[in-house]
């Protein structure tokens, strides 16, 4: 009856085991690298999840933005402002590029 509740533990150390191997350090490396394919053709699933980022980051400024740059000048804030849009956008890009790629 509790065979089921055996496999989650089972699954549960063998995630553990996994972390503490450090075997996905090299599975993370490859992730990283291949994002880096074939970056001057146009991705149209990468321009819609950086939309999507982008557009997150706009409808959620008042909790996500907001309490950093209200401490800063109107100059400072106004460029973390946009590096935040942009930054979120050109990962949004990369990672909808490296879906698209495989």
């Amino acid at each position: 009856m509790f065979e089921f509740l055996e496999d989650i533990w089972e699954q549960i150390i063998e995630g553990f085991a996994y972390i503490f191997s450090f075997e996905w350090l090299g599975v993370i490396w490859e992730f990283i690298t291949s994002m880096f394919e074939n970056i001057s053709e146009f991705s149209i699933t990468g321009t819609i999840l950086g939309i999507i980022g982008a557009g997150t980051i706009f409808l959620a400024r008042d909790y996500m933005l907001s309490p950093f740059l209200i401490y800063m000048g109107p100059m400072e804030a106004a460029f973390w402002g946009g590096a935040t849009y942009i930054g979120t956008f050109i990962a949004g890009y990369m990672v909808g590029k490296h879906f698209e790629n495989t």
